[in-house]
């Protein structure tokens, strides 16, 4: 007997072809090679080994010193008490007549009132912005006596022909050269200084990098 591989339709002796599948028929199913069926889902559920899960990207936090910070509430200060002390006086007009409004005074009043508060918000909102910088300068000032500092420790003490050998640099690409430094670094400054924050030594690393390697 004769099989059709595709449809696996039986025929009797004789015939050579399947009408239905125009598939040239065998005598043994089981030599045929099933192709695999596909299923869109698999595309939506894909199981990974703990050693093949893809490996979530890391989140980059970038550091925003205090003098940044300072001058960040500052701007925002003296737009705010800009913008607060413009709208009292425009409300106060209003208020008084001396600019023009057709409103009964019922209208005037409301109006007037929701004004005024919300620019007196923004007098207070300028006020503390105006604190804030004046607070983040101070802490600005010793950070930036620390951030010299360390600078200043890392340019005397990492030599660029010292950490490639090191590391075993021969031929590697700039950018593993790169990684491999910038970790050699991170681990010099907290051997160094104690308790710093991860993302202010990438800054640090960052700023320096291209004096100590780039020179």
């Amino acid at each position: 007997m004769a099989w059709c591989p595709k449809c696996k339709y039986e025929y009797r002796e004789g015939i050579t072809v399947c009408p239905d599948c125009d598939c040239e028929l065998v005598d043994d199913l089981s030599l045929v090679c099933e192709e695999p069926s596909f299923d869109p889902s698999m595309l939506f559920n894909l199981q990974y080994d703990e050693d093949e899960r893809p490996e979530k990207p890391e989140k980059v936090e970038l550091y925003v010193n205090n003098q940044e910070r300072a001058d960040e509430n500052k701007s925002s200060a003296w737009t705010l008490l800009l913008v607060g002390v413009a709208g009292l006086a425009t409300d106060i007009c209003y208020f008084l007549g001396i600019i023009p409004n057709h409103m009964s005074d019922s209208g005037k009043y409301m109006v007037c009132g929701v004004m005024g508060v919300m620019f007196l918000l923004f007098l207070i909102m300028g006020f503390v912005s105006l604190r804030n910088s004046r607070l983040f300068m101070k802490k600005a000032y010793s950070e930036n006596n620390l951030t010299e500092t360390i600078k200043n420790w890392l340019t005397e003490n990492v030599k660029k022909d010292e950490i490639d050998e090191k590391l075993g640099f021969t031929d590697e690409a700039e950018e593993l050269r790169y990684f491999g430094r910038i970790s050699e670094m991170k681990d010099m400054i907290n051997d160094q200084y104690m308790n710093l924050e991860g993302s202010y030594i990438d800054r640090i690393i960052e700023e320096i990098y291209p004096e100590i390697f780039e020179a």
